[in-house]
């Protein structure tokens, strides 16, 4: 979500009718840069004690969002939820209002309450399409689908796909919700679907550096050859990247003979390293080898490599340095997949 650019809300706040007790306004500045710094536990504590003390001002609906993002950041899931709440109860006019429904119903999502997410995502998704914002509208509906899969309301999931086909074509979003329904991909009028262009399944994986954000070394992929890896682009900006990400950090346990056989590298696009440490950090994804591709997103030499043009992209690499599989991570079984090629002699 893109809420209003930091820097113009403190413009817009500059008067000082608009606020009430000792210095408002210069504790309203110190929480924009908690916010851009991405100081979560400072963060809470300052917007907490904003509302405390400045009850009432023309920022309390910014200080709430800020507030439900932090407690949301920190997997504090029922406060965040909780505090959305009052932010669109409190102000229901507010510019925010949308993308309060939107965070809330990431929230229910993340805390693994999809049905409870569903007339959130239902709000964002008719929100962000009035006001023409495209890739928050697929993105509010992507997870409308996901939850309309999981609940197995089928044929809401694949007209609300229907829908995401014939106006947002090009979208990731759309192109995800329709592989998550084992639909065929949206096209743009008069366009053939784009083609994959990775490296096909039997051909040589292709040679790639990476960052390892544990100690910023590099790392050459040739350097697990005689393991089975299994690389996910993913980014910490990337709504459907998250529970394949999620997912991926239970392989281990979920196969216990896997052992150092076995390499799951999530490997981040982010524009910057610290964007998917952080990102890593906040969630507790600690369990893959986790990596940065280096500067460039889609650009950089690793996606580049691998033809990747949408987020997440997952690859299975044999011990022989093979292509074995590849596709959206959600669409694949890793897990059968990896199982079938230790078992092979």
């Amino acid at each position: 979500m893109n809420p209003r650019c930091l820097p113009l809300i403190v413009v817009a706040l500059t008067g000082a009718s608009l606020f009430a007790g000792e210095d408002p306004l210069e504790d309203f500045v110190n929480i924009t840069r908690l916010h851009e710094r991405k100081a979560q536990p400072e963060l809470a504590e300052a917007c907490r004690k904003f509302l405390t003390e400045h009850p009432n001002t023309k920022a309390d609906d910014s200080v709430r969002f800020f507030l439900g993002q932090a407690l949301a950041a920190q997997k504090q899931f029922d406060e965040a939820i909780k505090t959305f709440a009052e932010l669109m109860g409190k102000h229901p006019g507010s510019p925010l209002f949308i993308d309060a429904a939107m965070q809330r119903g990431e929230a229910f999502r993340n805390s693994e309450r999809l049905e409870l997410s569903v007339p959130d995502f239902e709000t964002a998704w008719k929100g962000y399409r009035l006001s023409a914002s495209a890739d928050n509208a697929a993105h509010a509906a992507f997870h409308l689908v996901q939850a309309h899969q999981a609940a197995k309301r089928t044929d809401e999931a694949k007209a609300l796909v229907a829908v995401l086909q014939k106006d947002y074509p090009s979208a990731s979003y759309t192109q995800n919700a329709a592989k998550l329904m084992g639909l065929a991909p949206a096209t743009a009028a008069g366009q053939a679907a784009p083609r994959p262009q990775g490296p096909a399944v039997g051909t040589e994986a292709p040679e790639i550096e990476f960052t390892l954000l544990a100690d910023g070394a590099a790392k050459k992929l040739s350097s697990y050859r005689g393991k089975v890896v299994v690389i996910d682009f993913w980014a910490s900006w990337c709504g459907p990247c998250q529970a394949p990400m999620a997912k991926m950090q239970t392989y281990r346990e979920k196969h216990p003979t896997w052992g150092d056989k076995v390499e799951l590298i999530a490997l981040s696009i982010d524009n910057t390293k610290d964007a998917a440490a952080n990102h890593l950090a906040s969630k507790g994804w600690n369990t893959t080898t986790n990596a940065w591709a280096g500067d460039g997103g889609f650009r950089a030499p690793a996606p580049t490599a691998y033809g990747v043009r949408g987020i997440p992209s997952a690859f299975v690499i044999d011990a022989a340095g093979k292509i074995a599989a590849s596709g959206h991570p959600g669409s694949l079984d890793i897990g059968g997949i990896v199982d079938g090629l230790l078992a092979k002699p």
